[in-house]
């Protein structure tokens, strides 16, 4: 919620479909998907919303600023983004689709302890295994051997 809507001629989160509008609809199959919700948008724009909506930061009005804002505000190591105007997309596929990056990253996390690449550093976990040594979390795929995580990261894998 923070696009321009300039295709659509008004705030496309307030669009009616189906009984609720499209902000309102995408909120309700997050939270059926998930615990957690995140929103986000222009608080200026002053949307009467049935639900907190977080800043962007951002006077740029653009779908990958809401993108960025999000993976920022939401604190998690694996997020799932859902624009206000995809009102078919239900919370069976949201799940899918977070257990399929669950199993990735999953799946990435084990080969980066196995095949650090040469000159990755590494450091001792509290329970006595290894892990590559970094700042936060999400990158650890910077020290991963694995081509999916380097895709994903921007970098080379090794």
């Amino acid at each position: 919620m923070g696009g321009a809507s300039r295709r659509f001629g008004s705030p496309n989160a307030l669009a009616r479909f189906e009984g609720e509008s499209l902000a309102e609809r995408a909120h309700r199959v997050l939270a059926e998907a998930f615990e957690d919700v995140v929103v986000v948008g222009k608080s200026a724009d002053g949307l009467e919303l049935p639900f907190p909506v977080l800043d962007d930061g951002s006077d740029v009005r653009a779908p990958i600023v809401g993108v960025a804002a999000a993976l920022r505000l939401a604190g998690a190591e694996l997020c799932v983004v859902l624009p206000t105007d995809m009102p078919f997309v239900t919370a069976a596929l949201l799940r899918l689709l977070a257990e399929a990056a669950g199993a990735l990253t999953s799946r990435c996390r084990r080969r980066a302890r196995s095949q650090a690449p040469i000159g990755a550093r590494r450091c001792r976990s509290s329970n006595g295994g290894s892990r590559p040594a970094t700042s936060r979390s999400t990158e650890r795929w910077e020290t991963s051997s694995c081509a999916s995580c380097a895709a994903t990261n921007g970098s080379s894998a090794t």
